[in-house]
């Protein structure tokens, strides 16, 4: 276990900086919180670090959310907090707070947590363009009493696995109501999973197998309740989602997917 007042301590010649680092992933079995916040250990009273380069930040668990908060991180444009064990009142004040701490420049946010825990994010995430959430969090009973206008792609991954639940009728039920009441700025709701793309594949070509019936038919159907509110639904690397309304079409669709797919790959 260590902390960065730790590495720092180490480190002194890097003062409370650390300025080449523009991508971080932090876990909360790699950090160390001291408890008490009276000590006068140097690891304690040390001044935060400071990463001015920083860009991206990938928090799992809830120790990496109160550590990263007291970091200074003027650079920040991307945040990722996935939490496996959601207590629900000590990590909603872990959340809130570093929002509060860091979300005035984000411009994307990921949250895997359960949408009645989720801060006000247009106050804390003025500046937020893409907000990216599980499937789950819209099949709860109730929707965030939450407005952020100026988001305008919707990433959400984990739709796959409703396909074959009836709950899928409430995730639709709920996407649609968000969008119109809550996150009216949305233009693309982008499938973010890599599943959903095999999937939708295989459901093309096992044509008349039921399971393929049953995926062409909810993004058949989602695509078509988008589009008709000015809404694009697109895959993970960004091409449309459409065209099952016949084998040929599909075919089509899912070729080109593959060539954006391999130029992507590519690329990296």
């Amino acid at each position: 276990m260590w902390s960065f007042e730790y590495f720092l301590s180490a480190n002194p010649e890097l003062g409370n900086k650390v300025p080449g680092v523009r991508y971080m992933e932090l876990r909360s079995s790699y950090v160390s919180i001291l408890d008490d916040p009276d000590s006068e250990s140097p690891f304690v009273t040390q001044v935060p670090p400071t990463f001015p380069s920083l860009v991206s930040l990938r928090l799992l668990g809830s120790i990496s959310m109160i550590q990263a908060t007291r970091f200074s991180l003027p650079a920040l444009r991307s945040l990722t907090v996935y939490s496996t064990a959601f207590d629900g009142t000590e990590d909603y004040h872990s959340i809130s707070a570093l929002l509060r701490a860091h979300g005035c420049n984000l411009v994307e946010l990921e949250l895997n947590v359960p949408f009645p825990h989720l801060p006000n994010i247009y106050t804390t995430c003025p500046k937020l363009r893409r907000l990216q959430i599980p499937a789950t969090a819209l099949v709860e009973a109730v929707l965030p009493d939450i407005d952020h206008p100026a988001i305008t792609t919707l990433g959400i991954f984990g739709m796959q696995k409703l396909v074959h639940e009836e709950k899928h009728r409430t995730f639709t039920s709920h996407l649609l109501e968000l969008l119109e009441k809550h996150f009216s700025g949305v233009k693309e709701v982008q499938d973010v999973s890599l599943k959903s793309h095999d999937l939708r594949q295989r459901s093309v070509t096992l044509w008349t197998a039921q399971d393929a019936l049953d995926h062409r038919s909810f993004w058949s159907r989602l695509t078509a309740l988008l589009g008709a509110r000015g809404v694009k639904l697109t895959d993970w690397s960004g091409c449309p989602i459409a065209g099952f309304e016949s084998r040929k079409d599909s075919m089509i669709m899912a070729s080109e997917a593959d060539v954006i797919s391999e130029g992507l790959t590519c690329c990296h």
